[in-house]
């Protein structure tokens, strides 16, 4: 799997959170969603994208 360069990666930061932000509380959770499968679909290759899920889970903070 190629990387994204660190400094294309900080705009490709902001596109998401500026969607993010569109799509609202009430909707971000499905925007993620749809997001994700998209993503999976173009990148057509699941153990890169399972790959991808384990490294996003790590160092998650519960907040309680």
């Amino acid at each position: 799997m190629k990387a994204t360069p660190f400094d294309r990666l900080e705009t490709v930061y902001d596109a998401l959170a500026e969607a993010i932000d569109r799509a609202g509380p009430e909707a971000e959770t499905m925007f993620l969603a749809k997001l994700a499968l998209t993503l999976a679909h173009r990148l057509d290759d699941d153990a890169a994208f399972v790959e991808c899920i384990a490294i996003a889970s790590q160092d998650l903070q519960k907040s309680d």
